[in-house]
């Protein structure tokens, strides 16, 4: 059945006039009743009988009137549905992330995208340096936040904030009777620190700094989360070189001292494929207008 059958069956049947009806499709009168007639053909029964000067609907008309009703809601609701996401109105947007992007991004970001746009789901999912691109490249991932040096090709980068390091120390550690430390302090200190498969950008400026100062550089254990790093730097395991934003974290038993000069990490970078399609496109200048005005 044609779905131009239907607005054409609802406008007769709540007139119960051809003409009228005909004039508010602008469209002639006989041509409308050909129409109808196929539809009943279609169906198989007559939906209309005359009454008098004018016409009524059958019971098969009145039953099928509230069914055309909902199908032509349900086929403009679909349209609808279809237009917004050929604009990027609504889909399913997937973003890979590191810990500092929770901290600087989203809160800024997130409630105010979905406010504008509340039929695009988002997802979030860890991903970190080598295997962010990754899931970049394999397209399970639409958009991603991490510690990049831009250029890379194929991708827009676009760099959000620098971060410097802090020092992240079990409370009542000697070294924490200082207000600020050096790199050189560090110097021999147990550390605890991501391995390089999962945070290779803060792993390699670990060991420059190290290098740099003339220092001894001495791991003491690896850890995948920055839950489990703070997690061992309170139960003494070591100390940990850190990004500012975990000041924010407040950790029982970690203290955070400043770093003298203070090292800047690579920039926390938002990135995506250059064709990754409208919703990542779009969720990437809101953020980024989101973050100017902010």
């Amino acid at each position: 059945m044609e779905l131009r059958y239907l607005p054409q069956f609802i406008a007769v049947a709540e007139s119960l006039n051809l003409t009228r009806a005909a004039e508010t499709l602008n469209m002639p009168q006989p041509s409308l009743s050909v129409q109808i007639k196929k539809l009943e053909n279609h169906i198989g029964a007559a939906l209309f009988e005359r009454a008098g000067r004018g016409i009524k609907l059958t019971k098969a008309g009145m039953v099928f009137l509230p069914k055309a009703r909902e199908l032509l809601a349900l086929a403009e609701r679909s349209v609808a549905l279809a237009q917004q996401t050929a604009q990027a109105q609504s889909g399913h947007l997937r973003i890979g992330h590191n810990h500092a992007a929770e901290f600087h991004v989203f809160p800024r970001v997130v409630p105010a995208f979905r406010e504008r746009y509340p039929d695009i789901q988002l997802s979030f999912q860890r991903a970190y340096g080598t295997g962010l691109l990754d899931a970049l490249g394999a397209a399970r991932i639409d958009l991603g936040f991490a510690w990049f040096q831009p250029p890379i090709e194929g991708l827009d980068i676009v760099p959000l904030t620098h971060e410097a390091l802090v020092v992240a120390l079990p409370q009542g550690h000697p070294l924490a009777a200082r207000e600020t430390l050096t790199i050189a302090d560090l110097s021999g200190e147990k550390l605890v620190v991501a391995p390089r498969s999962i945070e290779p950008t803060l792993y390699a400026a670990i060991e420059t700094l190290f290098a740099q100062a003339g220092a001894t550089l001495s791991v003491a254990m690896e850890v995948d989360t920055l839950i489990s790093l703070l997690n061992f730097v309170a139960l003494g395991s070591g100390c940990a070189l850190v990004a500012d934003f975990c000041r924010n974290i407040p950790w029982p038993g970690v203290l955070y001292r400043a770093i003298v000069p203070p090292p800047l990490l690579n920039a926390l970078t938002m990135v995506k494929r250059v064709d990754g399609g409208a919703l990542a496109e779009m969720f990437y200048r809101f953020a980024l207008e989101c973050l100017r005005e902010s």
